[in-house]
């Protein structure tokens, strides 16, 4: 019985606070990039998971600790890399100058730089003898620090 009551007053909680955010006006975008049965779900998500948060849920360090690896996955995943190489390789050729105009060619070029910068950071930031586990059928299952993974139509060995 006391868990049904629990329930319901969550779900007042949760319907309360939607009213609440349609209501103000700084709200709205985020009810245009959610729908409100995924906002009322996320809601119960954070108000059952509420106890489990602590002021040191939010420490920056902590934080980079748990985002860092996911990032990293990501920019080696073999989808990433396949996209990352086909553009450098139309940067390259002039392909992308001529396809893309020289506006976005330049902001396609900051990207690839970017990327670049942020890969060889986080690979710096693997702990000496860590390692990250890498997605996809690469045939290796992590990479480890200040080592190189082979970009997409490379020669292994050659990165």
């Amino acid at each position: 019985m006391e868990e049904n009551k629990t329930a319901a007053l969550r779900a007042q909680a949760v319907q309360d606070a939607l009213v609440w955010g349609v209501q103000q006006p700084e709200m709205t975008g985020l009810f245009s990039v959610f729908s409100i049965r995924r906002l009322e779900a996320l809601l119960g998500t954070f108000l059952s998971k509420r106890l489990d948060v602590s002021p040191g849920s939010f420490d920056p360090g902590k934080l980079v600790e748990v985002i860092s690896p996911a990032i990293l996955r990501f920019l080696l995943d073999d989808a990433t890399v396949s996209v990352h190489t086909e553009l450098h390789e139309a940067q390259a050729s002039h392909m992308l100058l001529d396809d893309a105009g020289d506006k976005l060619a330049a902001q396609v070029g900051e990207l690839l730089s970017r990327l670049e910068a942020a890969e060889t950071l986080l690979k710096r930031m693997i702990p000496p003898g860590g390692s990250v586990p890498l997605p996809g059928p690469t045939g290796k299952h992590e990479i480890e620090r200040g080592e190189e993974r082979p970009h997409a139509g490379s020669t292994p060995g050659i990165a």
